[in-house]
């Protein structure tokens, strides 16, 4: 919250085009230091000495902004001032406010860019539009710097934001992020926008998603993002309190909703699973469920202390209050209560305090505003929260001293107003204080030797390797993995909370300053029962905390719902469902292990082997059956504490139950690769090892035959190919390679019969031969049906099926090359089974699809695609908001610019907003120029034949919406011609002017007032 500070009157345009006299500003203000130092040039009397802060702080991290001696501007870019700062919920991104724009910075980078003091970047860098503004408006003496920003949003001169110009200084008024990178922006009297921070290094500018520019209900002050169950919102202030749905891409989503309450400020946790709002001094929590819904809040807070809470805010957790009283500030947080409620708790602190902001991180909160109450010099008020009491930090007044209010024979800046302070509690463990004082933006590392930084978890356990063999194995740790955490401090110790009801507490350090803890997920989880259950919490968020007596630092991270999994030795694939009629080549003696997700001392395996239970660690392998034949078997995996006592509570468990397989004494697989005009067969021969079952003369006696067969089982000939190899021992089966016109014959397939010239011993008797087969192998014969296309498009779906029942394509091999006549569309994938494009432009289509699999490809199949609605729809055209006019002609005139002249060409255009795409649909336009005249198209071009200010209208039609009305005033003047030959007629204060500037205080024509008996410098600019 705030005012308009220190305005002052704008600097007019053609003014500050004259002002080319040799810069007498300087910026460059002598950076912070912990002992007193000399002053600079910067200071106005250089003999003059800086106040250090002593041993205030751990150190001064570096300056982000110095424009404390430019004056107030609004052209071409409005003055740099260090106002505010705002964090991104995961606290990766930094949006500091530089004057009217927001800044990005990575927090990664940020402070030892600082640290390493990279030089900074003036403001004349930005890049405008149109270009030639900065030269044609430059600035009065050396220009504001600021550290070169990641990416930024500025809203005029460059971003496509409908800005009228309106005379005064500040614009920026609100900042909020949602937990996408969405950042919430109100812009009073440019309303209230939202823009997408895509995580860019490169300085470029945030992309607009949206601006609603209406502010028939007055300036927007306040912004906030909400999340729901029913989405995304944004709630803004104005005269009333508006809330506007957002689609899941923060574009607007119908009309606004006047809520019943009006708040002058509010904060959310992290999570955004809570909102407070600071509604007449009152402190009010929602579930954001009910506050877009319109219900009341689940607690309203008044103070004992004061007459009401001026400030709120939250760090992350908690929410904080503030309030400044003739008695001293108060504070007051609202902790969760562990019920789903908060507790307050109120403390008088004692100093007086007139607070301009409130910010809060895990173990600070801290003030901007006056030492001293309702007024008094500027200063910062920090407290550090120790066992959840605030105990302000001593800075020993040096604020005051060293930013607004210098001791004899000290300097201080100009335009200082500490209008907010943050902490940053970083990674490594430090936290920085963020001095936001218009004209420095300074960076502060705090003395906090207890303060504590936690990494993500470490997945430290065995890992089951027999998983890796799955394919659609997705990454990260799974419940039951044992997990390492590294917390960094100087503490002497660390406590540990690890967020499922256990805790380690005073563990000290392993090496100097860095603390390890280890520890399994498999207590306390809230749940025994089988894996995707009614009431299964998994996958789940746990948060870790380390604390040390002051400082805690938390940590949060997903842990997946395990997926079962099982193999047998000798067999490269696993099993993951059930199959009741597997033919996997399984032998007397294989053994079953367990390839479930998990580290191998997360769980245990409980095999049933036709109704015989059995536990064993998943290191361990379960035998396959003591007898030749049928068997079924059920496979659970236990997860949970103690697995390796093969007893878990509580008790989750996933499973793969009826897998129905055979035992043989002898069997193979086979495996098949396709080459440019056949395809090579490998067998994977294995018996067992049990030579009471086969001795070792059997297993050398096997026999092994390849042959075609149909799908009848009926041999085919292949006399275009080498003859079937067959033979006596199975040790080395040659493979065997068929020319593809083989398999153009539905139902071939090739098959390896094993066979023993005497029969296998005990129960494996009767199996004196083995039959391995592969699918089908033939050319796909796809059939694909039309597209279809609700609505006419954007979006399609064309998919290709087999011409046969239930035919497995995948295990088929089958691949997929999708195409399409026109770059106009997008599509998730061009390979896939399901091809989905989604078209950007009405029209007629050829949609193609290329089915090869191992062994050949079908012809080619084209279908057309006829698209009649536009994609995506054309979105709701909203005049001046996703679609605007703009106007320009000769010398740079134009819209927002300077007037263009009668008799001048000037061309018209529709132009678009925001993520509005002019190529959904053909866009027509019809013109009225206000002075009878008319014209057609999206570009026109006219001119006036007299000056004065016209009423333009754009009739716009996209196909669905016509005629729909944008208008704009063009403003035209009269041009002035001079004389062919010798000088042209002096028109004072038209072409001829004086100006002046005063360089002691900066005074000029337009700008602020020159002091008495000062000095100023005169001159005649034409």
């Amino acid at each position: 919250m705030g005012g308009d500070v220190n305005h002052r009157s704008i600097i007019i345009a053609a003014i500050l085009a004259l002002l080319c006299a040799p810069a007498v500003f300087a910026q460059g203000w002598p950076l912070a230091a912990s002992a007193d130092g000399p002053c600079n040039s910067a200071c106005p009397d250089p003999s003059k000495k800086i106040a250090g802060y002593g041993d205030v702080f751990a150190a001064f991290t570096g300056r982000f902004l110095d424009g404390h001696d430019m004056v107030d501007l609004q052209q071409p870019f409005r003055t740099a001032r260090a106002k505010k700062v705002r964090f991104s919920p995961d606290h990766k991104r930094i949006y500091p406010w530089v004057g009217e724009a927001v800044g990005v910075y990575d927090a990664s980078r940020f402070f030892t860019r600082l640290q390493a003091r990279e030089g900074l970047v003036q403001v004349t860098t930005i890049p405008l539009v149109p270009t030639t503004l900065w030269s044609q408006m430059p600035r009065p003496g050396r220009p504001e710097e600021f550290l070169k920003w990641d990416s930024y949003f500025y809203a005029e001169n460059g971003s496509g934001w409908k800005c009228p110009y309106v005379d005064g200084q500040w614009r920026l008024w609100d900042v909020d992020v949602d937990d996408a990178g969405y950042v919430y922006i109100a812009y009073s009297v440019f309303g209230w926008g939202i823009v997408k921070d895509s995580g860019a290094a490169d300085g470029s500018m945030m992309s607009t998603v949206v601006q609603q520019p209406d502010v028939d209900d007055g300036n927007v002050i306040n912004i906030m993002a909400i999340k729901s169950s029913s989405g995304y919102y944004a709630m803004t202030r104005q005269n009333h309190t508006k809330l506007w749905k957002l689609s899941a891409d923060r574009k607007i989503n119908g009309p606004s909703t006047d809520m019943q309450i009006s708040f002058d400020g509010g904060a959310k946790t992290s999570d955004m699973s809570r909102i407070a709002l600071l509604v007449g001094g009152q402190v009010r929590i929602y579930n954001p469920d009910d506050l877009v819904a319109g219900r009341g809040p689940t607690q309203t807070f008044v103070s004992s202390l004061a007459p009401g809470y001026g400030y709120v805010t939250s760090d992350g957790t908690r929410f904080w209050a503030a309030s400044g009283t003739p008695s001293g500030l108060v504070l007051a947080s609202f902790s969760p209560n562990g019920s789903g409620g908060y507790t307050q708790q109120e403390f008088q602190t004692g100093g007086l305090f007139g607070p301009m902001s409130l910010q809060a991180s895990e173990n600070y909160v801290v003030l901007a505003g006056s030492a001293g109450y309702p007024t008094g010099p500027w200063d910062i008020a920090l407290f550090k929260i120790v066992a959840g009491q605030p105990q302000r930090v001593d800075f020993k007044n040096y604020f005051s001293r060293y930013y607004g209010y210098p001791p004899p024979g000290y300097a201080t800046p100009n335009l200082i107003n500490l209008l907010e302070a943050a902490v940053y509690h970083n990674t490594d463990g430090k936290n920085y204080l963020f001095v936001c004082g218009l004209g420095l933006g300074d960076i502060y590392e705090l003395k906090d030797p207890g303060s504590v930084s936690l990494d993500p978890p470490a997945a430290i356990g065995t890992p089951n390797t027999r998983r890796s063999a799955d394919p659609t194995a997705g990454p990260g740790s799974v419940y039951g993995d044992l997990l390492r955490f590294t917390a960094r401090s100087s503490a002497p110790a660390v406590s540990w909370d690890f967020g499922d009801g256990m805790t380690m507490p005073n563990t000290t350090p392993v090496t100097a300053g860095t603390f390890v803890q280890d520890h399994r997920y498999g207590y306390n989880l809230g749940y025994s029962g089988p894996a995707g259950g009614a009431s299964d919490p998994l996958p789940k968020t746990f948060t870790t905390a380390a604390s040390s007596t002051t400082s805690t630092a938390t940590t949060s991270f997903l842990l997946q719902r395990p997926v079962p999994r099982f193999a047998v030795s000798g067999y490269k694939y696993l099993f993951k469902q059930p199959d009741a009629s597997s033919t996997a080549p399984i032998v007397y003696g294989d053994l079953f292990f367990d390839a479930s997700d998990g580290d191998i001392d997360g769980h245990y395996a409980l095999w049933s082997l036709d109704g015989v239970a059995n536990k064993l660690m998943p290191s361990t392998g379960a035998g396959t059956g003591d007898t030749c034949g049928r068997h079924v078997l059920d496979f659970e995996a236990h997860y949970g504490a103690n697995a390796q006592q093969l007893v878990v509570s509580p008790d989750y468990t996933t499973a793969i139950r009826g897998f129905t397989y055979g035992v043989t004494p002898f069997a193979a697989s086979i495996d098949y690769a396709a080459g440019t005009t056949g395809v090579t067969f490998t067998a994977f021969p294995k018996a067992t090892t049990n030579t009471s079952i086969l001795s070792a003369a059997q297993v050398s006696q096997l026999t092994y035959a390849w042959s075609l067969v149909n799908s009848q089982g009926v041999p085919v000939p292949t006399p275009g190919s080498p003859p079937p190899p067959n033979g006596t021992g199975i040790g080395a089966i040659p493979p065997w390679t068929i020319d593809k016109s083989y398999f153009a014959v539905g139902g071939n397939r090739v098959q390896l019969v094993l066979t023993s010239p005497t029969a296998p011993g005990g129960s494996c008797a009767p199996y004196t031969s083995y039959t391995a087969q592969t699918p089908p192998l033939n050319p796909p014969d796809p059939r694909v049906d039309p597209a279809v296309c609700p609505g006419g498009g954007p979006l399609c779906t064309v998919t290709v099926l087999s011409q046969r029942l239930n035919f497995d394509q995948a295990a088929d091999h089958w691949k997929y090359s999708w195409s399409v006549d026109s770059t106009n569309f997008s599509a998730p994938s061009l390979t896939a089974q399901t091809f989905t494009p989604t078209f950007t432009k009405v029209g007629t289509y050829k949609v193609s699809v290329t089915v090869t699999n191992d062994v050949g490809g079908a012809p080619v199949n084209t279908q057309t695609v006829i698209i009649t609605n536009s994609p995506p729809p054309c979105p709701t055209i909203i005049p001046g908001v996703n679609l605007y006019i703009d106007y320009g002609g000769p010398g740079g005139c134009g819209l927002r610019l300077t007037p263009c002249s009668s008799g001048q060409d000037i061309t018209f255009q529709v132009k678009k907003y925001g993520d509005y795409n002019l190529e959904c649909a053909t866009h027509t336009a019809h013109w009225d120029f206000g002075d009878g005249q008319s014209g057609d198209g999206m570009s026109v071009t006219h001119r006036y034949s007299t000056s004065g200010s016209y009423a333009v209208t754009a009739l716009v039609s996209n196909g669905a919406q016509n005629n729909v009305p944008i208008h704009e005033t063009a403003t035209i003047g009269t041009v002035y011609q001079p004389p062919v030959t010798g000088c042209p007629t002096i028109v004072p204060d038209n072409n001829m002017l004086v100006s002046y500037i005063g360089p002691q205080s900066g005074c000029t024509r337009g700008g602020k007032a020159c002091g008495t008996s000062e000095a100023v410098a005169f001159e005649v600019d034409v």
